[in-house]
């Protein structure tokens, strides 16, 4: 808690920087200008297409991970969808790190995709048309200034067998930019000072440079260290704890080599950091 107090006066400062602008924001182009686009334009019903979210931040901003780390806050999706439509949680590739005034945020500062899994129901007949609406509500930093943004996107498309696949090319990079899952979940363990990590990494994959980003923030401080020894098919990491408990870590690893792992762990009583193991 003593952490997140820390960080609310230098956000609110940040905000109150930008009220000038931010009468002004409805009246020009938005901070990242937003697109939506469908994996297959006539697709088919009980078949799982991928919406896309195509985020363009402005030269010089930046939009943020679903963990935003020390400061902001994660978007918001209000979806509006007709009946026999859904939509599953939205995916993000992994981000990477800000350090600004002590604070590490987790962002994006080029394009970055979005992806969610889009379902239709087997009710819906062929050639129906489908208009699907987000309102989306994020927010867009600078080095000197945040501003909190939303926005009304949407897409139309004819339901069909699902063949149509212009977009499959961009669609596969963007899915190759998602975390991979773990095969196998973790262990973590905690006490007054230190959070250790232990993930299944065979020893054949390089981890130089490693970083874990969490997902559930506040269980580890973002901006402490992280040490790592990978040994014996183990990648451990020890970092300092933070203010918040729970019995599942959830995180990205990504390694220097572009490998972006997703990975769940479960509290044990003690992981070992085994200092004196080579690396």
């Amino acid at each position: 808690m003593k952490h997140i107090i820390q960080v609310i006066p230098w956000f609110i400062i940040l905000i109150c920087s930008s009220n000038v602008m931010n009468t002004q924001a409805s009246e020009r182009q938005k901070l990242i200008a937003i697109s939506m686009l469908v994996a297959s334009d006539k697709p088919a019903p009980e078949q799982t297409q991928t919406l896309a979210l195509i985020m363009k931040p402005r030269k010089g901003w930046h939009g943020y991970w679903r963990n935003p780390g020390d400061a902001g806050f994660p978007a918001s999706y209000d979806w509006q969808l007709p009946k026999g439509v859904s939509i599953a949680k939205v995916q993000y590739p992994a981000p990477s790190q800000l350090m600004t005034r002590n604070f590490m945020n987790y962002i994006y500062h080029d394009e970055f995709v979005l992806l969610a899994p889009l379902t239709i129901d087997k009710s819906i007949a062929m050639g129906t048309k489908i208009t699907v609406k987000l309102d989306i509500s994020y927010l867009a930093c600078s080095p000197i200034s945040c501003m909190p943004e939303q926005q009304k996107v949407a897409t139309t498309f004819v339901v069909g067998n699902g063949t149509s696949d212009n977009n499959q090319a961009k669609f596969n990079q963007w899915r190759d930019k998602l975390p991979k899952p773990l095969d196998s979940k973790g262990q973590f363990s905690s006490d007054e000072k230190r959070f250790t990590l232990s993930l299944p990494l065979p020893s054949s994959i390089a981890s130089s440079n490693a970083h874990i980003y969490p997902v559930i923030n506040n269980m580890i401080i973002n901006n402490a260290p992280q040490a790592f020894i990978h040994h014996d098919g183990l990648l451990t990491m020890q970092t300092q704890v933070g203010d918040e408990f729970g019995s599942l870590f959830q995180g990205v690893l990504v390694l220097d080599n572009g490998i972006a792992l997703s990975f769940k762990a479960d509290n044990t009583e003690h992981v070992s950091f085994p200092v004196n193991s080579k690396q």
